[in-house]
């Protein structure tokens, strides 16, 4: 069930808060066979009106070290990919693409707003309490540890003083702090790393290029095993498509448009775009 409803469990944050328990009850009883069945109960699913490979190839893939993905989309509704060659404009719904001249490809780098701080890892400190979270100081200082607001995942194993990385979706970094998920819970970090909190809701401040929440703030993608979830408007459905069925779990880089009509996301190296009716 973790695999298949993943980071679905923000619909605690996404959508109606009576979900929460359903929700830890289905990650934490149910067959994986019957996790999507819960996840079509608790949300209103939405099936694209068309899917579209994106010929242009994004640049950098997941690794241990948190980022923002390598789309996004312009207030327009385009979407834009960065390449190595530089960043490419894509219409999402006539497919053309074309080179985005004078656009600036943007750091995959998550760093504080005034720069002096970028988030290098999210592990378990195999201390049975908590999540660790690390800083790097860009001014050459020791890094910073940082305990989160964050059990580590049962069944986790440790056979040193650093366990396993820790799943992490970095959402936005403004001057309230950095907000992220780590492993399915929402989490907000202090600007100067000096401490961190559960989340109780989502926030609305616009977001960098590459995150998964809208330019304006209003939107937020979160991908999972099931499908991707959307929240706009206060409310969050289900976005799927035959064209990406068995496919969900290896989505990442996930980006969604203000109006939230449109998300894009990248696997296996190369990028897709879909639409959706309108919320």
């Amino acid at each position: 069930v973790e695999e298949d409803v993943g980071p679905l469990i923000e619909a605690r944050h996404l959508g109606p808060a009576d979900a929460a328990a359903e929700l830890h009850l289905a990650k934490a009883e149910l067959p994986r066979q019957s996790a999507q069945g819960w996840l079509a109960r608790l949300l209103p699913a939405s099936t694209a009106k068309t899917v579209r490979s994106v010929a242009a190839v994004p640049l950098g893939d997941p690794g241990r070290t948190p980022t923002w993905g390598p789309l996004t989309f312009e207030p327009s509704g385009k979407l834009l990919v960065r390449t190595r060659a530089g960043v490419v404009r894509v219409d999402p719904d006539a497919g053309d693409e074309v080179d985005a001249d004078g656009v600036a490809p943007w750091s995959p780098a998550v760093t504080s707003p005034d720069g002096r701080l970028r988030w290098s890892d999210a592990y378990d400190a195999c201390d049975g309490v908590s999540l660790h979270a690390t800083f790097a100081l860009v001014n050459g200082e020791p890094d910073r540890d940082l305990a989160l607001p964050v059990a580590p995942p049962l069944g986790s194993r440790c056979a040193g003083p650093r366990g396993a990385e820790a799943r992490v979706l970095p959402i936005a970094w403004g001057l309230g702090g950095l907000e992220a998920l780590v492993e399915d819970e929402l989490v907000l970090v202090a600007s100067d790393a000096s401490r961190a909190s559960p989340l109780a809701a989502s926030l609305a401040a616009p977001a960098p290029p590459g995150a998964p929440r809208s330019v304006d703030g209003k939107a937020l993608v979160v991908p999972t095993g099931a499908g991707l979830v959307v929240r706009a408007g206060g409310k969050a459905r289900w976005l799927r498509a035959p064209e990406l069925d068995g496919t969900y779990g290896e989505q990442h880089g996930c980006v969604v448009s203000s109006d939230a009509t449109h998300v894009a996301c990248v696997r296996a190296a190369r990028a897709w775009v879909g639409a959706w009716d309108a919320p």
